[in-house]
Parts: structure tokens; sequence; C-alpha cells
């Protein structure tokens, strides 16, 4: 099933760096800012964990455990590591589902 338009637009013309990841922290579609940042495409990004492009493992398993405590996470500092192994440091959004 493809993406109507509005929706494929979205994601080409973003400028923020976003991902779409399971309640298991899984990618399972990622932006094109996103995948500029970290100098991948989006087959190398969908279907790995969030913690796979984070020099800071235990931070991003703790953004995963408050998103899922608390439904959000808000303005927390990260990195995130690139194909090349630079990082490219950031601020994190991540919400859940209510």
């Amino acid at each position: 099933m493809s993406k109507p338009d509005s929706h494929n637009d979205l994601w080409r013309f973003l400028p923020v760096p976003v991902g779409v990841l399971t309640l298991q922290g899984i990618f399972v579609e990622s932006g094109v800012a996103l995948r500029n940042i970290l100098q991948m495409d989006e087959d190398e990004i969908v279907g790995r964990e969030l913690t796979d492009f984070s020099p800071s493992k235990s931070k991003m398993e703790m953004i995963m455990e408050t998103t899922l405590r608390e439904g959000k996470v808000n303005n927390v500092e990260c990195s995130l590591a690139r194909k090349d192994g630079k990082k490219s440091p950031g601020s994190c959004l991540h919400s859940g589902l209510d």
C-alpha cells in the first residue's frame, strides 16, 4: 500500500530528523532529514533499534523507558552515530501513543 502524496511530501520536505518506531524502539520508517544526518538509506535504518544509532546506548534505553512510562520525552540531549562513525548532536523529542 502506498502512502498518500501529502504523507510523502511531509517526509520529503520536513527539515527535522524524524523516524517512526515501534514501542520496542525499532524503526519502521525514517524521514529524509534523519537519513541525511545518519548518512544512510532507509533500508539501512528500518528494522534496526534506536539504540543501534546511539554512542550512548544507556541514554537511548532511558529515553525509551521514559516514553513507555510517561508517554513522552522532551528536550533530552542525545547524539546519533552516523554511518562514518562520527557523532551528530541533537535534542530528542519522543512521543508515545496515548
